[in-house]
């Protein structure tokens, strides 16, 4: 009697079965899936981690997509993983195998991937057609061929005969074999594209599609199409499930219930859920089944970590490489703007794909901190069919759509916890004795998730019963008091007590290292950052020369779920839970010494990652991509010092936030370097610094340079920090600082002075105080020509030419001034780069001083060149694109074009939305200028809206700020001006027209002078390289 389905299958299983264990693979039964497999690579990749295994198995992995097409067919068929699980565990039982012998390794993952792409994508054809017995016996061949190579392999490669078990592969059957059968499965395609069924679906199918797409197109103005060589579903999740994840089943329902409601005729948005609730609740992990659970019913999931401004900026910008829009650049161009510009234009594209797809995508925002955090990252589309999961500890994050739940994450009921706690053990059918106790544990530990991680993990390493935990538990337990209603309070104070117990037994340098990490960002930290520092210095007790002794004291920690060691992009990273970093943390605040030396510790790990910055805050790009790798590091630090009880050292973490305050500043996140750098400055102050103390040069540098930029408001403050800059040079000039954090060659005190005398004379133009200026500057360009020219130095001149042009420009000597805008441009362009941010910089002051002379055609030429360039290198939403396209609107209002101006205005100040980097003063400035440009055109309703916000700002600046206004200008738009950037003289009271009239004939000419021998807007002439 011929033999049915399931009997060939079950016949197959065992037959390979008894093979393997022939052959003593003792864990080839113990990999029953994907999951389990991958983490066993991981697994094996530690143990073998100073080998090529970790590069080796990264690259197998590459092309492990087929062998879960595989699989997948195969549990398809069978109704059961049964069957799967030996293709996983003869991949993993041939990779054990050969990683003992190095010398083949790398062979061995060469064969194996390219039978891996040699297998047909099974689970599509089977899903079509899951009872159609053509597609049963080519599967069943290809399992039985696959198992047989592996079986091979392992015997070749337990008895050790290199050059055997080559000649073997590439002379014998099984690649042919591989190739014959996919022949077949092609064949069978064939047929099946023929039949009617198929015909009927794949019909029905893009009817449906297209129903969506005029659905969606009724609602969008560009249809956002899949890019060609993505493979979707796209599935950007970087954590692994957790197979121990139990209980939570009705909080899983809720949660897809409420995503459900945009897979119909949505009109409200992407719908959001919010899971909150105090630290090792078990939020991130819901999150995380959810996406694993339900990944089937998503075109696209997108993991990102939110926890600070940095972290969520670089995660969310990789959606855009996972589908197929972008790649971020591992180059960098000389002034490191490219890297800026990679990761700006890929959130935007990023956003909008999200906003215009038709795809259903899952977007996860985990550990968020605050909505203003995110605000600007949420796609808001009314017909996007995208949701949106939302990890946070604030009870309260607004509604941030129309579709909106926020549900509070319960701890574990008694049964959840406790069958937690018996599977975390291993134990399916536990006694009732055991039960008893476990119940009883879990009840102490308050259903927390964390805690009975924490306990099962020290009950297995410990190999103690649960009585025997049990009564220790309650031995050291002193804390079941007080209002047990109080729910934060018995959660913290359970977590102490589970991990008093976990924690007593580790071993001083385990303990020690433990301690370091809890002052370091718990969930993510570059282990080699840990290991390179311990080489160099005995930063811990023992020297950790020996790596593998750092990884078992790794491993140590893992076992007890006190940390975990992942792998991702090449490297290995620690992470701890934040509950855990608290209660270590709080453990060493009852040892003040021990605390402060830790601390210490800690910073001086992160100090050797971290690179200096310049001792006289001038940016270097080529160091952008180390901070941003170590930044979050420095972060951390600095919210773990702000814990007054008990205080900690300061100083050296204050060093390292003011290098951190450097790097921001010139990365553009201006408001995030303001805040670094006052805390530095209330770091300082704390610690009793002098006023003068040349540590604070740096900080007042960069508080004065990112504060001008901010508008009328901010003139006087960056004055203050640009003179105590000055002052603080005084006090030095005659005996610079000699430590070892300064490289003050004589080039750097040279600097220091120009800088010095520079930037005082920024600060006293932004204030109107054009004679100081104009002195300053003076004196700046007589100290450059002493020691430089302008080929050895050219930014330092541009710098100098460029302010003195902006004081000839309000001194009404616009000749000189543009004159000398060229020059500055010309130097620029050499010093930056014709296409760089330094460049797009130098041309915007340019052109204010061109609308100052009226020759706003040029002034719209250069920013019609800002644009082009500023949204290559940095997006459409950043702060130099959107002047690019005010600066290009009003020139056209200028020159009586508001139908064209409009447009440039509308996009400037619906890009100010998105990004909290523009001043109010600017939007203001936006508003009225779109205002007079709509009232222009009729549309008289919206310009009074418009004009009504502008002036409700400007009437409150000009009352708080009136000494810095010219209040009896007649020209109300130059006002605007004023309070976004330009402070014009006191007695600047000529109208435009009168303007106009003075420089017209002047305008025609120096027009046609920079079209024929400047070769374009401001180009210098070649004999003009310096100012007489």
């Amino acid at each position: 009697m011929a033999l049915g389905h399931t009997e060939l299958w079950e016949k197959l299983v065992l037959e390979n079965t008894h093979k393997f264990q022939r052959e003593n693979c003792d864990t080839f039964t113990k990999i029953p899936d994907f999951e389990v497999f991958r983490r066993s690579l991981i697994d094996l990749s530690m143990s073998y981690s100073r080998t090529k295994v970790p590069s080796l198995i990264q690259k197998l992995l590459t092309s492990i997509k087929h062998v879960q097409s595989f699989s997948a067919a195969i549990t398809s068929s069978t109704q059961g993983s049964w069957a799967a699980s030996l293709v996983w565990g003869g991949t993993q039982a041939v990779l054990v195998c050969a990683c003992k012998h190095a010398e083949m390794l790398e062979s061995i993952v060469d064969i194996l991937v390219d039978l891996n792409n040699s297998l047909p994508m099974f689970d599509a054809y089977l899903a079509l057609f899951p009872d159609n017995p053509s597609l049963q016996w080519p599967l069943r061949d290809l399992y039985s061929e696959y198992l047989e190579f592996c079986l091979r392999a392992v015997k070749y490669l337990n008895t050790n005969p290199l050059y055997s078990f080559t000649r073997w592969i590439w002379t014998s059957s099984p690649l042919q074999k591989l190739q014959q059968s996919q022949v077949k499965m092609q064949k069978y395609r064939e047929i099946f594209e023929q039949e009617t069924e198929l015909i009927h679906r794949e019909t029905l199918r893009r009817q449906h599609i297209e129903t969506i797409r005029m659905l969606s197109r009724s609602g969008l103005s560009e249809d956002k199409a899949d890019q060609p060589g993505v493979s979707f579903p796209v599935f950007s999740v970087p954590l692994l499930r957790n197979l121990q994840y139990s209980g939570r089943e009705a909080l899983l329902l809720q949660v897809h219930e409420r995503f459900q409601v945009v897979e119909s005729n949505n009109l409200s948005g992407p719908s959001c859920c919010v899971l909150n609730g105090c630290g090792g609740i078990g939020k991130t992990q819901t999150a995380l089944e959810y996406t694993y659970r339900y990944r089937d019913t998503y075109d696209a999931i997108f993991w990102i970590s939110a926890p600070n401004a940095i972290e969520l900026a670089s995660s969310y910008a990789t959606i855009a490489s996972k589908i197929g829009l972008s790649t971020l650049s591992s180059s960098s161009s000389t002034n490191g703007s490219r890297r800026s510009k990679d990761m700006d234009s890929m959130i935007e594209e990023a956003r909008n794909w999200l906003d215009g797809t038709n795809r259903n995508w899952l977007l996860i925002f985990d550990n968020v901190n605050s909505w203003k955090d995110i605000a600007t990252y949420m796609p808001n589309n009314m017909r996007t069919r995208g949701s949106i999961l939302i990890t946070t500890q604030i009870p309260d994050l607004n509604q941030c759509t129309a579709i909106f739940i926020n549900i509070a994450v319960p701890p574990l009921t008694v049964v959840e916890a406790t069958s937690l706690l018996m599977q975390l053990l291993g134990r399916k059918e536990p006694l009732l004795e055991n039960q008893a106790i476990a119940e009883k544990i879990v009840q102490a530990l308050g259903g927390y998730p964390l805690s009975i991680a924490t306990v099962g993990g020290y009950i297995l390493q410990s190999n103690c019963s649960l009585a025997e935990y049990f009564e220790r538990f309650n031995k050291s337990s002193v804390l079941w008091k007080g209002d047990s209603n109080t729910f934060t309070w018995q959660y913290e104070k359970t977590l102490q007590n589970v991990c008093d117990v976990a924690l007593s037994e580790l071993p001083a340098i385990a303990m020690e290292l433990l301690e370091i990490l809890a002052f370091l960002n718990p969930d993510e930290i570059p282990e080699e950052m840990i290991v390179d520092v311990c080489e160099e210095q005995d930063f811990i007790s023992l020297r950790l020369e020996d790596l593998d002794h750092f990884q078992e004291m790794t491993r140590r920690l893992s076992r007890r779920q006190l940390v975990r060691r992942t792998f991702r992009n090449g490297k290995y990273y620690l992470s701890m839970h934040r509950s855990l970093q608290w209660v270590v943390l709080h453990r060493l605040a009852g040892d003040q010494a021990r605390r402060n030396k830790v601390f210490l510790k800690a910073i001086a790990i992160v100090r050797m990652a971290v690179p200096r910055s310049s001792p006289i805050a001038i940016p270097d790009p080529g160091k952008w991509p180390i901070f941003e790798s170590y930044f979050p590091q420095v972060l951390s630090l600095q919210g773990h010092a702000a814990n007054p009880l008990p205080p900690l050292e300061q100083l050296e973490l204050c060093k390292l936030l003011i290098d951190g305050g450097v790097y921001l500043w010139g990365r553009g996140f201006s408001s995030d370097s303001t805040q670094i750098m006052r805390d530095a400055l209330q770091m300082l102050d704390n610690l009793g610094a002098a006023k003068l103390d040349f540590i604070r040069y740096n900080i007042h540098a960069a508080l004065g340079a990112t504060l001008i930029l901010e508008g009328i408001t901010k003139c006087k403050e960056a004055l203050f920090h640009k003179q105590r800059v000055y002052e603080i040079y005084l006090a030095y000039k005659d005996n610079l600082p000699t430590d070892t954090d300064l490289d003050l060659s004589l080039d750097a005190k040279q600097q220091i002075h120009s800088l010095s005398e520079s930037g005082l004379g920024v600060a006293y133009l932004f204030c109107g105080q054009f004679e100081n200026a104009d002195e300053k500057f003076a004196r700046t360009l007589s100290l450059i020509r002493e020691s430089a020219t302008e080929e050895s130095a050219p930014l330092q001149f541009a710098r100098c030419y460029i302010n003195i042009a902006l004081v000839r420009a309000f001194q009404g000597l616009y000749g000189e001034s543009l004159e000398l805008a060229g020059q500055a441009e010309a130097l620029a362009i050499r010093a930056f780069g014709e296409s760089s941010g330094g460049t797009v910089y130098y041309r915007f002051l340019i052109h204010w001083i061109l609308n100052l002379a009226g020759r706003f055609s040029e002034s719209l030429a250069l920013n019609e060149k800002n644009l082009v360039i500023s949204v290559e290198l940095n997006g459409k939403r950043n702060v130099q694109t959107i002047n690019a396209y005010i600066g290009i609107g009003i020139a056209h209002f200028r020159m009586g074009n508001a139908a064209e101006a409009e447009p440039s205005l509308r996009i400037a100040l619906d890009h100010c939305k998105h990004t909290t980097s523009v001043s109010p003063a600017t939007i203001a400035r936006t508003q009225f200028y779109l205002s007079q440009a709509l009232s222009s055109l009729g549309n008289q309703l919206e310009a009074g809206a418009l004009r009504a916000k502008a002036e409700s700002l400007r009437a409150k600046l000009a009352s708080e700020f009136g000494d810095l206004l010219t209040v009896d200008c007649p020209d109300e738009g130059f006002v605007y001006d004023q309070i976004a950037f330009i402070p014009y003289p006191r007695n600047y009271s000529y109208s435009l027209l009168q303007r106009e009239n003075i420089t017209s004939e002047r305008a025609t000419a120096d027009e046609n002078v920079a079209a024929e021998d400047r070769g374009g807007v401001l180009g210098p002439r070649s004999d003009q390289h310096c100012v007489e």
